[in-house]
């Protein structure tokens, strides 16, 4: 039996909270999947220590997978950044694209903003994609980039605020 295009979307933040997987047994999985890997999605989001632990994930499955021992082309990297708020990067109270960028080095595929619909999705049992607001777009743009188009990285830059918003210090 082949299998061709398998991707695997990998966030350790998530693995981490699953009580049955322990920190050592995440290799052993991957190892396992590995065989099958031709591309992943490293998720992150704009904290020092999910970038950290993104770039454990990166290093493994560029020394480790299947393709790497057998000497055979590496697996494709890209990295998806999830909750991320343009204007806290631009406070510098988290980190910003160009820090991440840094820190770890793969392409970016996606930016996903901070928002409520993500919680208000997952406890209703709703596929975030499917929210009317800017994640549900920004995933909708993800899918559209990892199948190949050319969609440009949407909300990245703080919004302008509106002459009210100035004029009386709200938003």
């Amino acid at each position: 039996m082949t299998v061709s295009n398998f991707s695997i979307i990998i966030n350790p933040i998530y693995l981490s909270y699953l009580s049955y997987l322990s920190y050592l047994s995440i290799p052993s999985i991957l190892s396992i999947l590995s065989i099958y890997l031709d591309e992943a999605i490293i998720c992150t989001n704009p904290e020092l220590s999910s970038c950290r632990d993104s770039d454990k994930m990166i290093g493994f499955i560029a020394s480790k997978s299947y393709r790497a021992e057998n000497n055979m082309s590496p697996v494709v990297q890209r990295l998806l950044i999830t909750r991320f708020d343009p204007e806290r990067a631009a406070k510098e109270e988290s980190l910003g694209l160009d820090d991440i960028n840094e820190l770890l080095g793969l392409p970016i595929i996606g930016v996903i903003p901070e928002s409520k619909a993500v919680l208000t999705s997952t406890n209703v049992g709703q596929p975030v994609i499917m929210a009317k607001d800017n994640a549900g777009e920004a995933y909708r743009d993800l899918v559209s980039r990892f199948l190949g188009e050319d969609v440009p990285l949407r909300f990245i830059s703080p919004e302008e605020k509106g002459f009210f918003s100035k004029l009386f210090g709200r938003g």
